[in-house]
């Protein structure tokens, strides 16, 4: 799962996670969209605001998608 299907499903809006994980919108719209990668402290940061499962940190951070 990707993090921007999460957000879809659980109706979290990227300006909410931005703000409570401090990364700015334009960062996160460009993580999101697969443009630059998450560091390991952003994905802490949005694992915490977002009070993610050690399953869902998995299969949001953790797995690669094959095209």
């Amino acid at each position: 799962m990707l993090l921007k299907q999460y957000l879809d499903e659980k109706g979290v809006k990227m300006s909410w996670l931005s703000e409570n994980a401090g990364i700015s919108e334009t960062s996160l719209w460009r993580k999101t969209r697969g443009l630059t990668g998450f560091s390991l402290a952003e994905a802490v940061r949005i694992s915490e605001a977002l009070k993610l499962s050690d399953e869902e940190i998995r299969a949001i951070f953790f797995t690669s998608e094959v095209n």
